[in-house]
């Protein structure tokens, strides 16, 4: 007896196709079939996310005590105060990435901005 099937249409977006038809060539390359490449990803997407996102995982929130959640940057600027809550390390990765990200930005609206 032949095994059920459970039929699931995929629709893609215009802006995929140049995506799908690449991929389509890949497969074919590879010797496989849409349909199997599909059942093999969502198997392993299951396998990798049955349990939560494995980058991060809300227990840890609860779990870990020294995982906190940073303030806001703006909330910093308008609440200087609350820096000292933060630890030194804090403060110190907040100051890396928020310099660099400021640095990041001014270097794109300079390049994107008219010279006087």
């Amino acid at each position: 007896m032949a095994k059920a099937r459970i039929l699931k249409v995929v629709n893609y977006r215009e802006e995929d196709m140049g995506s799908l038809k690449l991929l389509e060539e890949i497969l074919k390359r590879e010797n496989k079939e849409f349909t199997a490449w599909v059942r093999e990803q969502t198997v392993e997407y299951v396998r990798k996310h049955g349990n939560g996102n494995p980058a991060f995982k809300i227990e840890q929130w609860v779990d870990q005590s020294k995982l906190k959640a940073l303030p806001a940057t703006s909330e910093l600027i308008e609440h200087p105060e609350k820096l000292r809550e933060l630890s030194k390390g804090d403060v110190e990765s907040l100051h890396h990435f928020t310099g660099k990200e400021l640095q990041k930005r001014f270097s794109k609206w300079r390049a994107t901005s008219k010279e006087d």
